[in-house]
């Protein structure tokens, strides 16, 4: 019987190695959530304590922190395309990150004055001619802002500066 004990736990410490090779791969093409590790896992086969011990080992390094995902992936957002908060976290969600672990992420680089600079930033970059009042105008700009996933207030400051401005 000791033989099979020690062919077991050669067995599952293959499965270790496998499950940990496997991530460092997913890893080495772009940072990952802990739940999006652990869903790749699930689907190649990998049963969940082989999953919880990989991803326990892989927190153990250093390799996988959720918080530090959320920070890069907003950064990474934002750099590439103007989001709201909004947008963010539902990225986020998809990507299996907690909700208080994105919501400071998102607080963390996206305060309100910044939501507020960012939105407006990306109304002025869509008005094109003298017509900034015509409803129209103001309800495209209001539609691709929410679209975007900024909160109605800002949206709301947002048009009422646009008017203001054109007054």
């Amino acid at each position: 019987m000791a033989e099979s004990d020690s062919i077991e736990d050669n067995s599952e410490a293959a499965n270790l190695e496998r499950a940990k090779a496997c991530c460092f791969r997913l890893l080495a093409y772009r940072a990952r959530s802990e739940a999006e590790l652990g869903q790749r896992l699930r689907a190649r086969g990998f049963a969940a304590p082989v999953i919880e011990q990989t991803l326990a080992r892989l927190r153990e390094l250093g390799m996988v922190d959720d918080a530090e995902f959320a920070e890069a992936w907003v950064e990474s957002r934002l750099a590439q395309r103007s989001m709201g908060p909004v947008a963010l976290r539902s990225e986020l969600r998809r990507k299996g990150v907690p909700g208080d672990v994105a919501a400071r992420a998102i607080d963390t680089r996206l305060g309100e004055e910044a939501q507020f600079d960012l939105a407006l930033a990306l109304a002025r970059k869509r008005l094109t001619g003298p017509q900034t009042s015509d409803p129209k105008v103001l309800a495209r700009i209001r539609r691709l802002l929410v679209q975007r996933g900024f909160s109605s207030d800002i949206v709301q400051t947002v048009i009422a500066r646009i008017r203001r401005e054109e007054e």
